[in-house]
C-alpha cells in the first residue's frame, strides 16, 4: 500500500503527463500553422498584424516546448522522489522483518543472499510503481490522442493506416523470428 504523498505525487505526475502528452500531440498542428502563415506572408507584400505574426507563432511554439520539457523534469523529479520514499519504507519493513527471525532462518537462508535481495528488488520494485506505470499510461495516452489526430486529419487515411499497420506488424514478427 502507497502512503498518500506517494500517491499525490505519483497523481502528479500523471497530471503533468496529461498536459505534456497534449503539448506533443498539439506541436505538429502548430508547426503547421506557423507554416501557413509564414507562406500566406511571403505572398502578400502587405504587413500582418502582431496576433497573426509568423514571428509570435513561433514564439508560442517555444512557450509550448519549454512548457512540456518543464513538465517532463517535474514529472521525472516527482516519480524519483515518491520512487524513493517508497523504496526506503520498503526495505525497513523488511529489515524489521529479517531482525525478528530466529537464528534457524539465518542457516538456510545466507545473510549476502537477503541483503542482495533487499537492495535489487527495491529498485525493481520503485521502477514497476514509479516509471513504468507512467510510461504505460503515457503510451495509452498517446496512441489515443494520435490516432484521434489521424481521423481527426483525414478519416480515410484513419482507417487505411489502422487496417494496414496490423498485418504489416505481424508479418514483421514473425519472419524476425
Amino acid at each position: 500500500e502507497l502512503a498518500k504523498p506517494e500517491k499525490n505525487l505519483i497523481l502528479a505526475s500523471a497530471a503533468t503527463l496529461g498536459v505534456t502528452s497534449s503539448i506533443t500531440l498539439l506541436l505538429p498542428y502548430a508547426c503547421g500553422k506557423v507554416l501557413d502563415l509564414a507562406m500566406i506572408e511571403a505572398s502578400t507584400a502587405t504587413s500582418s498584424t502582431a496576433m497573426t505574426s509568423p514571428f509570435t507563432a513561433a514564439v508560442g511554439l517555444f512557450g509550448l516546448t519549454a512548457t512540456a520539457g518543464l513538465g517532463v523534469y517535474a514529472r521525472s523529479l516527482m516519480l524519483n522522489i515518491a520512487g524513493n520514499k517508497i523504496v526506503q519504507r520498503m526495505r525497513q519493513q523488511l529489515f524489521k522483518s529479517i531482525l525478528v527471525q530466529e537464528s534457524a532462518f539465518f542457516d538456510f537462508n545466507k545473510s549476502g543472499d537477503l541483503i542482495s535481495r533487499l537492495s535489487n528488488d527495491a529498485q525493481y520494485i520503485k521502477g514497476a510503481v514509479t516509471t513504468d506505470a507512467v510510461s504505460g499510461l503515457r503510451g495509452i495516452v498517446m496512441s489515443v490522442g494520435s490516432t484521434s489526430l489521424l481521423f481527426y486529419t483525414s478519416p480515410d487515411l484513419a482507417v487505411v493506416s489502422l487496417l494496414s499497420i496490423p498485418p504489416v506488424f505481424l508479418a514483421a514478427r514473425t519472419v524476425g523470428m
